[in-house]
């Protein structure tokens, strides 16, 4: 996007996304108004669609420190317990802190988008048929 005032309206637009669909229709509109999407608009749209997946399990903040993904959630999460001890146990080292904090290891080579991707994943297990399917 040539003008810094229409990045700055296409950030806005994929942070305000609240579907799939949403996403789908706004790749959509830059693709037919620029062409062919360059790999940093894919980049910010797969973001937009992680944050929704984040939302949706009950996710409210996500951060990458040192080698480990650290989710922390919101005081209500539309997981089951049952369903989140399973999902901790798949997931290979990860811990649950009091404070509702789920820290996972990276492994080394792992980028930190691709490792939330699969914690999200696990995570979505626990949804019901209903919520899985808006968050995908």
């Amino acid at each position: 996007m040539p003008e810094v005032h229409q990045r700055m309206a296409l950030y806005k637009r994929a942070s305000q996304v609240r579907s799939p669909t949403e996403i789908q229709a706004l790749r959509d509109e830059v693709r037919d108004r620029y062409g062919a999407l360059p790999p940093q608009v894919e980049a910010l749209l797969a973001y937009a669609g992680l944050r929704l997946r984040a939302e949706a399990v009950g996710v409210i903040q996500a951060d990458l420190a040192g080698s480990a993904l650290h989710l922390r959630f919101a005081p209500a999460i539309p997981i089951a317990p049952e369903a989140l001890v399973s999902a901790l146990r798949r997931l290979a080292g990860a811990t649950l802190s009091p404070q509702g904090v789920l820290r996972v290891p990276m492994p080394a080579p792992a980028s930190a988008v691709g490792a939330l991707g699969s914690v999200l994943r696990e995570l979505e297990k626990g949804l019901g048929e209903d919520k899985r399917a808006s968050a995908l």
